[in-house]
């Protein structure tokens, strides 16, 4: 059985909103040995740029900043991407570039 926190997260997130209900029950069938929540802390990352994804993140709850740092001579420069809320998902190279799915889901 697949853990409600699990079906709510997947049934708002923005990537499935264009699916049926059926859809959307099948691709829970689909990934539920795949699926687990995940709990951050703010300040944690996440995963790091340039890095491939091999998971699917969809945010529950709270916020998610997406930020690039560069080099700048003997500094860091940072540049914030995108701001993502409930419902958001990021790392959809997941989905896109590999065979398996594996969605964690942060609450």
């Amino acid at each position: 059985m697949v853990d409600s926190e699990i079906v709510a997260g997947l049934r708002t997130c923005e990537l499935f909103a264009a699916l049926s209900e059926q859809e959307v029950e099948g691709l829970i069938t689909l990934l539920a040995g795949s699926c687990q929540v995940a709990n951050y802390e703010a300040g944690d990352t996440i995963f790091v740029h340039c890095e491939l994804s091999m998971v699917l993140y969809v945010v529950m709850e709270g916020q998610t900043l997406i930020r690039r740092t560069f080099p700048l001579g003997d500094r860091t420069g940072t540049k914030m991407i995108a701001l993502l809320g409930k419902g958001r998902a990021m790392g959809w190279s997941a989905i896109l570039l590999t065979q398996s799915i594996i969605s964690v889901l942060i609450t």
